[in-house]
């Protein structure tokens, strides 16, 4: 894996942003930013074109109203760049055993460009998704701010990917 060191466009554009996390490397671009100044970055960007397909790994069960709404919100904006498979909405979660969300979540991850991810610890379905991702090798951006642990962890690796 390439490791580009420069300073990219999102850094010089939040270098001074105190939400601001991570940079990039050649598989992972992490944003930790808040959701205004996310909008304001992706507004930024020059989308290839409007046929952009991105699969939103986010909590589903458990989730708060505050963090759902919030999750919305990104959904809504993400959507005006691209087409966006959100499991909570194009998922049916309806199902007793998890395989077939399992089976269709991957039908959706491999036939996305990018995956967006919004972290949450307490989300297995996350787990499974995001190594899902990493094994198809998918373009993979952080949506919400991820703090390290001091022990092994997802977000550990989250955060490592990014440099």
């Amino acid at each position: 894996m390439e490791v580009i060191n420069e300073e990219s466009d999102l850094q010089m554009w939040a270098r001074d942003e105190t939400v601001y996390e991570h940079g990039r490397n050649a598989d992972v671009f992490v944003l930790g930013l808040s959701i205004p100044k996310m909008v304001e970055w992706l507004e930024t960007q020059h989308w290839e074109n409007s046929t952009m397909k991105t699969f939103l790994i986010c909590p589903v069960r458990g989730v708060t109203l505050e963090e759902s709404r919030q999750i919305g919100e990104f959904v809504s904006e993400l959507e005006n760049r691209s087409s966006v498979y959100w499991p909570s909405r194009d998922t049916d979660q309806d199902d007793l055993i998890g395989l077939r969300i399992c089976s269709d979540n991957r039908a959706a991850m491999i036939d996305c460009d990018q995956v967006f991810v919004w972290w949450n610890s307490e989300s297995k379905g996350s787990i499974f998704d995001l190594g899902m991702s990493f094994a198809l090798r998918k373009p993979i951006f952080l949506a919400n701010r991820v703090t390290p642990t001091e022990q092994k962890s997802f977000e550990n690796v989250l955060l490592a990917l990014s440099k």
